[in-house]
Order: C-alpha cells, then structure tokens, then sequence
C-alpha cells in the first residue's frame, strides 16, 4: 500500500493544477480570517454589553472555520476526480488492477494520498488563525480541534469523490457526480430544518460539521465521518473487484 501512497502523492503534487488551487484557497483563507476579525472589532463596544458574548476563537470558528472548511469542499470533487476515472481514460487502472495488491489496498492507498493533500491544506487554514496569538488571546486547543474535524469532514468528502470517481466512466462526470452528492449532503440540514424532519438532518454532513467546528465534542458526529468514509472506501473496493472480474468496458 506505501507504493500507492507514494506514487499517488507524487503525481498529486507534480500537477500544476493542485498548486493553483492551494494557492487560491490560501487567498480564500486570508480574505475569510481579516473579514471575521474586522467583523469582530466592529462589533466589540455591542459585545461588551453582552453577558454571554462570544470570544474571538468562538467566533473565528463560526465566521471563519466554516466557510473555509466550504471552499475546501469545493476542491475536492477536483482533487478526487483523476484518481480512478481518470487512470481509467488513459488505460492505468488496468495497470493497476493486474498488480498483485488487493483492490482494498488499492482504495485505502489512494485515500490515504488524499488524506495527506488534505492534511496540509488545513493545516495552511489552521495557520491563518494561529497567527493571531501574537496579538490576541486564543483557545489553541479548540481551534486545533475544530480543524482536525474540519480534516476528518474533508477526508469524508474525499471518500465520496474517490466513490464516484470509481464509478465514473470520465474525470469530468466524476466531478460533477461528487460535487452533486458533497451539494445535496450540505443542504440537507436546510431541508430537514424547514421541513421540521428531524432525521433528514442528521443525514446532513454540514450539521454534524457545525457541532464540531462549534467546539463541541459529540462521538456521534465523529462516528458519523468514520461512517461516511468506511461506506466510501467499499464502495471504491467494490468497483475494483467488479473491474477485475468483469473487465473495463469501454
């Protein structure tokens, strides 16, 4: 499996294209901390007046951490794409599946390369906030607890991407396909909320995220990601069994 991480990892990071997202996401993050803490001095002399006013780590999770964790979700889909659909186009998952490595090797492999993108790109999100220890009291436990579940949230969106892109014929109907499923698994908690269906949004992926990202440790939401990844990765061991018994179609 340490092969495919590797070879994964290197062609990950010899495409062009994972650098201008990163570097665009790196954007993303500045603009969203400076809006949150200008926010945040703006609205001091009302939040002084307040008894039950939240801090600054309180409120740089909620103004910051979320919509930052939301333009990560968006990368995904074109993170994962390649992975299977991809290697399918250009005839390397054939290549691959003829290696003696089980097809569940194959699948955590490629997750754990992902996982790994994705351990650095909030790490440059957790960096951002972590600056500003040098001029203003934070919660450093709490906000680096509200990034490792942002991680955790962003390598389930990467199972799911890894799923479709199994599935995929093509790169590009695999990022569509995810990036439909990553939308709809969002706005679940909307619908459930409106709808007074309880249920439907627990099966929202952005309201277990916002119990985390609120500081708030709950085994339900962490269970609910190792979930949501274990379904994913046998998903993806299943389209591979599927292609080495069946063969790829063209």
């Amino acid at each position: 499996m340490i092969p495919i991480i590797s070879l994964e990892l290197a062609r990950t990071l010899r495409n062009p294209a994972i650098w201008l997202i990163v570097t665009l996401l790196q954007c993303a993050f500045a603009w969203y901390s400076l809006s949150a803490l200008e926010a945040y001095l703006e609205l001091q002399p009302r939040l002084a007046l307040s008894d039950n006013a939240p801090g600054l780590s309180t409120w740089l999770m909620g103004r910051y951490t979320l919509p930052a964790t939301f333009a990560c979700m968006l990368a995904v889909p074109v993170l994962c794409m390649q992975k299977f659909a991809g290697d399918r186009q250009n005839g390397a998952l054939n290549c691959l599946l003829m290696a003696p490595v089980s097809s569940l090797k194959i699948a955590l492999g490629k997750l754990c390369a992902v996982a790994c993108v994705l351990a650095g790109i909030s790490a440059l999100s957790a960096l951002n906030v972590l600056a500003l220890r040098a001029v203003a009291p934070i919660d450093t436990v709490a906000l680096l607890y509200a990034h490792a579940c942002q991680w955790l949230y962003l390598l389930a969106c990467a199972g799911i991407g890894l799923a479709c892109s199994a599935l995929c014929r093509s790169a590009q109907s695999a990022a569509f396909s995810s990036a439909a499923a990553l939308l709809m698994l969002w706005l679940l908690s909307q619908g459930g909320a409106t709808s007074g269906i309880n249920w439907l949004a627990e099966l929202s992926i952005a309201t277990h995220l916002s119990r985390a990202l609120a500081g708030v440790l709950h085994t339900g939401d962490l269970v609910y990601f190792v979930a949501v990844i274990a379904v994913s990765t046998a998903v993806v061991t299943r389209a591979l069994e599927n292609a080495r018994v069946f063969g790829e179609r063209t």
